[in-house]
């Protein structure tokens, strides 16, 4: 009987420790404990750790750039208040805007170009946060707006270092003007943005289409090369100019590589930074079988339709055989340096040799161009692209 007394002690003895047990306190951190600890200052011991850790992070951010003109910039951290501001916005805005971090980053843009503003509102959709600069914006414009860094075109960096160095602010510059320049420029804004993996995906799309071309045109004489004049048209109140591009410019790159022999190479030489006025007695000079006709202002299929029906320009060997074509253009003109430069590079190809390129649909291009560069729907595409895509 006292052996079952004292076992019956001892059970209630354990049950009791057990509950005892459960109704203490464990050591694991509650939500409640973790936001106190979060308020609470730390201690000397603490902020000592800590230090090392916080050291490290900051010295794991900095960034080191070496932009085309040569200038090489040390940031203390991925920049987050991005101004693009000199001439050529419209190209180095595009070419920006292929990473998707330029919609958060970019605080400011100097606004160029007839249609750059619904351009830019379509593939940022924090367009209408951002300050509008004044165009030639100065440094007294751009302080205020407290950037990391400024973009720009690559022959404005000189002036605008020159007053905003000074006050602190680096000046990064875009050239872009060839295929392997804008492949380095696209991996310099990798490193800015922080995505070098979506630079080397735009640099493999463009180098594709690239190789796609050149493949085409292998083994290509030169007997069977037509002789090419790229021409820019423009009329300001009623007076008519032409103009050719400098050697070292895209528009020369697109002839030769699409299976060209650009006509005005002689007379434009490699030195020139500027196209080149011309008139027609040089034009009918050349005699190329084919002109390709930009007209940036207006729509280079009518200008070229336009062209073709002057009594001067019949005499033309392009215009007797039909090889007279408004260059490709949307929003901007695809011979200009922004990533649409690929379009007008595969698109110069397909009129030039127009039976080496004819696996190539443009408007099928033009629709995956536009999703994959800068991220728009189908009906977007559908809706505010092909509906002002000019292209013979």
């Amino acid at each position: 009987m006292k052996n079952k007394w004292f076992y019956l002690i001892s059970v209630i003895l354990v049950i009791g420790a057990v509950l005892l047990g459960a109704c203490t306190p464990t050591t694991t951190t509650t939500a409640p404990e973790t936001n106190q600890a979060e308020d609470a200052p730390a201690t000397d011991e603490e902020m000592v750790a800590e230090a090392p850790a916080e050291q490290t992070t900051e010295e794991s951010t900095g960034v080191t750039i070496e932009d085309s003109a040569g200038n090489v910039i040390e940031l203390a951290g991925l920049p987050q208040r991005v101004v693009v501001a000199g001439k050529a916005t419209p190209y180095t805005l595009g070419t920006t805007y292929v990473f998707e971090e330029a919609s958060e980053r970019i605080v400011a843009q100097e606004l160029r170009g007839l249609t750059i503003p619904e351009f830019l509102s379509l593939i940022d959709p924090k367009y209408d946060e951002k300050i509008q600069l004044e165009m030639d914006a100065s440094a007294e414009q751009i302080a205020p707006v407290n950037p990391d860094i400024v973009i720009t075109k690559n022959y404005v960096v000189k002036s605008l270092k020159e007053s905003l160095d000074p006050l602190g602010i680096p000046v990064v510059g875009l050239n872009m003007e060839t295929p392997e320049v804008f492949y380095k420029d696209i991996n310099m804004l990798g490193q800015l943005f922080g995505n070098p993996e979506r630079a080397d995906e735009v640099n493999a799309y463009l180098q594709e289409k690239v190789a796609y071309v050149k493949t085409a045109m292998d083994g290509l004489a030169d007997e069977d090369k037509p002789t090419v004049l790229v021409i820019q048209y423009s009329d300001q109140d009623g007076e008519v100019a032409f103009k050719v591009p400098p050697v070292s410019y895209i528009q020369t790159t697109m002839v030769i590589d699409g299976g060209g022999i650009p006509i005005w190479a002689d007379e434009a030489t490699r030195e020139e930074s500027n196209w080149i006025v011309v008139n027609f007695e040089q034009i009918a000079a050349w005699n190329p079988d084919v002109i390709l006709v930009i007209d940036y202002k207006g729509n280079p299929q009518e200008t070229a339709a336009t062209l073709k029906q002057s009594d001067l320009w019949q005499e033309l060997n392009a215009v007797k055989n039909d090889k007279v074509f408004g260059f490709g253009k949307d929003y901007q003109g695809w011979d200009l340096p922004d990533p649409r430069w690929i379009l007008g590079y595969t698109w110069t190809a397909t009129k030039l040799q127009p039976d080496r390129m004819a696996g190539v649909d443009m408007t099928a291009m033009v629709k995956e161009f536009y999703r994959f560069m800068y991220r728009l729907t189908d009906e977007q595409i559908e809706t505010n692209i092909l509906p002002i895509v000019y292209a013979d």
